[in-house]
């Protein structure tokens, strides 16, 4: 584990609300005094994953530091994390972002966030399922069950 330094200054970017497990960092942090944006992928309807069902603090409509960025899964930002970087920048334009904290497949992207600090939160299935390489064939094929995949030809799902 290496130890970062955060600069007040600049923004906190949190992606990827598995379980609004981020988001009890991203509080500390906004009250000892950083800036911090916080986005929710999750629809409405996965109450687990969504900050407002957890912390009473947090009500809907969000607060400007909270914004939401509904994805259908999370799993389509595999199919183009290259894609998916862009639009991001697209969105965070004119911020100067300090780090960037990434949560399930919003690890995926930290290739493409290279002026900023980044910091991987694995907690849950991203560490007794994702990281399990004794289960990686049920993982394997569990990934390309899901519906979005299905696209993908079966000779590349093969590799």
């Amino acid at each position: 584990m290496k130890n970062i330094s955060l600069d007040k200054h600049k923004l906190i970017v949190f992606m990827g609300s598995m379980n609004a497990f981020p988001m009890m960092y991203a509080l500390q942090l906004k009250k000892n005094g950083y800036e911090v944006l916080y986005m929710v992928d999750a629809p409405q309807s996965d109450t687990l994953s969504r900050p407002e069902n957890h912390y009473p603090s947090i009500n809907y409509p969000y607060p400007d530091w909270i914004i939401e960025w509904k994805l259908p899964l999370q799993i389509i930002l595999l199919l183009s994390p290259v894609f998916f970087a862009w639009i991001l920048s697209f969105i965070l334009k004119k911020k100067k972002i300090g780090c960037y904290v990434l949560n399930g497949f919003f690890i995926s992207l930290s290739p493409y966030f290279s002026e900023a600090t980044i910091v991987s939160l694995c907690h849950g299935s991203d560490l007794d399922v994702w990281a399990n390489i004794d289960n990686l064939d049920e993982l394997k094929k569990g990934v390309f069950q899901a519906k979005i995949l299905k696209l993908i030809p079966s000779y590349i799902q093969k590799k």
